[in-house]
């Protein structure tokens, strides 16, 4: 039966013996003592690693136990790990659990490129004023092939310049410091990264990027996801976005009072959604260029909603082809 763990290296040692297949999964953990040596075994420096997939009972987790790495099996702390909202309390539970001076993300299907740990480490010791640092990305294919990449922006400036309208820190190559108000917000399912971002950004934290690509990250054939999961998504960030603009403005945001159930719910006709998340929702599909979306809600908010008057610019987008829809939309 499978189940699943957060592992955290805690020795100071490095195991010279392991099999290759353990070795591609994770060869950053196995380099980890070299890490160690050069923070001179302070206890207080010790690297956190945690993963979030899923680990076999097999020699795997055997190589692991006997390498030093401590286990922490969720289980201990909750019973069920559903979906992505039980993803997102892992990766609390994961900070909170965790006794190091830094905490680095990955994630199972990925590769840490064996410097990884080292570059980061060394970037976080001699910038003081960073609290988290990502890199650069190879994209690869199940096949382990480069595909292509992912670049972002380097300096805290341009991050926040282009974090707005395009995403400059990737999730599972990401290194920050333990700190009390590092934690993920648990409603913001799909986006709870770019959260964590924007949060950061709002609290006076400063980000940044190496110019060097230091993991692998796998693109999966059945990680395509269909028109509504995106719309979703993309509306689950809309929302982040709004929120981190609303902490600029007003010093608050109104997460406290977020339902997300309104942004989850939004691509079911019969579920009676607030107005103004209605207007919300069309009001994005309108800026990502979705017209079908933009129909369907405008169909959906007549049903519940059928003697209160709609804003004429969402039946003159609705009506408008795709080539105009795009043109209005940057005159308005």
């Amino acid at each position: 039966m499978e189940k699943r763990y957060l592992v955290e290296r805690k020795e100071l040692y490095e195991n010279p013996i392991f099999d290759m297949e353990t070795a591609d999964r994770y060869e950053a953990l196995c380099r980890i003592g070299k890490i160690f040596s050069k923070l001179n075994n302070d206890e207080s420096a010790v690297l956190s690693e945690f993963i979030d997939g899923v680990l076999q009972e097999d020699n795997t987790l055997r190589f692991f136990k006997m390498d030093g790495i401590k286990i922490i099996h969720d289980e201990i702390k909750k019973e069920k790990n559903i979906g992505i909202k039980g993803f997102i309390e892992n990766l609390n539970l994961g900070i909170s659990i965790a006794e190091g001076k830094y905490i680095a993300r990955m994630d199972a299907d990925d590769i840490s490129l064996p410097e990884r740990f080292q570059k980061q480490v060394d970037f976080l010791e001699n910038n003081p004023e960073i609290t988290l640092v990502g890199a650069q990305l190879n994209l690869i294919n199940e096949q382990n092939k480069i595909t292509g990449e992912a670049i972002a922006a380097l300096q805290h400036r341009d991050i926040v310049k282009r974090i707005t309208s395009q995403i400059q820190l990737f999730h599972p190559v990401i290194m920050f410091r333990k700190e009390k108000n590092i934690q993920y917000r648990e409603k913001f399912l799909y986006c709870e990264d770019y959260d964590l971002y924007l949060n950061l950004i709002t609290q006076g934290k400063k980000l940044a990027n190496l110019n060097e690509k230091l993991l692998n990250y796998r693109i999966l054939a059945n990680s395509i996801s269909r028109k509504d999961d995106v719309f979703t998504k993309k509306l689950m960030l809309e929302k982040a976005l709004y929120f981190y603009q609303s902490r600029k403005k007003n010093g608050s945001d109104f997460y406290e009072n977020f339902e997300n159930k309104e942004v989850l719910e939004i691509n079911n006709i019969n579920y009676k959604n607030s107005k103004s998340e209605l207007f919300f929702a069309m009001d994005a599909a309108i800026k990502l260029n979705r017209k079908d979306k933009l129909i369907f809600l405008l169909k959906k908010i007549k049903k519940h909603y059928p003697k209160d008057r709609i804003p004429s610019k969402y039946h003159l987008f609705s009506k408008l082809p795709l080539i105009f829809f795009r043109l209005l939309k940057k005159i308005l």
